[in-house]
């Protein structure tokens, strides 16, 4: 036990002021911590002032899902009462048979918000660049629509050549070939393809002939040597024997040619040897001179001329289909046959060999007797 006496009282005095700084979340203790720092830093040599960096206290937020706005938890009666004895109006004509259902699959009701949506904004990008190659903003509005008329005249003899063809392939099957008959549908279609040659032929060497305007007006300055010069002979030399070849092959090359320009183009448009709108403008024309080709490539594979005697290559890969059942059925026989020649030989050695050895017994037989 300890007593109270002259000795033992600024020990308890001490405790207890211990004690209640310890209850009253260390107020105390942290001055204290201060003060001896301050004792120590007066207790050492002068030093240079060092910033010290101490953590960031971030204070604990409580409630912070909270709105702000009162809770009603009391029920206001009076109000209530109000409510129950308002008579609910009726509105026949808004019932339906689905307005009391409720569907098993629903779309959300929340709103899409497309800014956030990286999906949405990236097609959205995507179509926003497509629009934007096709509108030509930057192109000359007087190269615009030449270019554009430039293309009508292939779209034209494209569309014709494919209903021409349809026609002709469905005439012997229907007995019509839609407005033409077929004598005059096979004329016009002959007509028609020497005259797509030739407009590819014509623009081809147009395009090549840009070159050469671009190297006189010195367009991104002199290239120097032959190179522009070159591009402009080469398209002629590549477009005009297409003249000369049968369709197929000559739209092919025509094609390739058209495609191979483009990225020619590009390329100057690139170096700043052609203007900055000449790529996309060229991108728009190619895609449709293309498109056109192709368009022509299908019409002309359905043609079947009567009397010709040479048929299409729809006919060729249906015959081939048609022919496989039978090539297989003949296969089939084939082998059959085989297996059975191999069975009939089998047994004649069988037998043979049967022979043999009743032969061999009987000797054998003789013998001992």
């Amino acid at each position: 036990m300890i007593r109270t006496t002259t000795a033992a009282r600024p020990f308890s005095r001490g405790l207890a002021n211990v004690i209640s700084a310890g209850a009253g979340y260390g107020p105390a203790i942290r001055k204290a911590s201060v003060t001896s720092q301050l004792h120590s830093l007066a207790a050492k040599r002068p030093q240079v002032a060092v910033p010290q960096f101490r953590p960031v206290l971030i204070p604990q937020l409580r409630y912070a899902t909270k709105t702000g706005v009162p809770k009603h938890d009391k029920i206001d009666v009076a109000a209530e009462r109000k409510l129950g004895s308002k008579q609910l109006e009726s509105h026949p004509e808004a019932v339906t048979s689905d307005s009391s259902v409720r569907q098993v699959f629903e779309s959300s009701q929340a709103p899409i918000d497309e800014e956030d949506n990286e999906v949405l904004r990236g097609v959205k990008q995507d179509l926003n660049t497509i629009k934007d190659s096709f509108a030509l903003r930057e192109v000359p509005r007087e190269s615009y629509y030449l270019g554009a008329a430039g293309t009508l005249p292939y779209m034209a003899t494209s569309l014709a050549t494919l209903y021409l063809s349809y026609g002709i392939n469905h005439a012997p099957k229907t007995g019509s070939s839609l407005f033409f008959p077929l004598e005059t549908a096979q004329y016009y279609l002959s007509v028609l393809e020497p005259i797509q040659i030739g407009y590819g032929a014509v623009i081809l060497s147009f395009l090549g002939a840009i070159h050469w305007g671009l190297e006189y007006a010195q367009y991104g300055g002199h290239q120097g040597g032959y190179r522009r010069f070159a591009i402009g002979c080469a398209m002629p030399a590549i477009a005009w024997p297409t003249m000369l070849m049968p369709l197929e092959p000559a739209l092919i090359t025509q094609f390739l040619a058209f495609t191979g320009l483009y990225f020619v183009d590009s390329q100057q448009g690139v170096r700043g040897f052609a203007p900055s709108w000449y790529p996309t403008y060229r991108f728009v024309l190619t895609f449709i001179v293309g498109i056109s080709i192709v368009v022509s490539l299908i019409g002309r594979g359905q043609v079947q001329f009567v009397g010709s005697g040479q048929p299409t290559r729809a006919e060729k890969l249906r015959e081939l289909s048609e022919m496989q059942p039978e090539a297989r059925r003949e296969e089939e026989e084939v082998k059959s046959q085989r297996k059975a020649a191999e069975a009939a030989e089998e047994e004649k050695n069988y037998e043979s060999k049967a022979e043999d050895k009743s032969e061999q017994t009987e000797k054998e037989n003789k013998e001992k007797r």
